[in-house]
């Protein structure tokens, strides 16, 4: 179930990754709005960097992968 869950967030679908630079972005936006303070940028920076980060090595993985076989 967990994994389901996580899927739905993290994988190797590029629409994924679309998703991270999105949040990226939309946190961007909220820190130069004044609508969120900096320790909370920073800890939401570090949560879609990590978001972000496993969507491209679950890619990497795959192409990996597809050039062992």
């Amino acid at each position: 179930m967990i994994k389901n869950i996580v899927g739905l967030f993290v994988g190797q679908d590029s629409k994924k990754r679309q998703m991270g630079m999105i949040a990226w972005s939309i946190a961007i936006g909220l820190y130069m709005l004044g609508y969120i303070d900096n320790e909370q940028f920073n800890a939401v920076m570090i949560i879609i960097s990590a978001w972000v980060g496993v969507a491209f090595s679950a890619k990497l993985t795959k192409i990996g992968n597809a050039l062992k076989k």
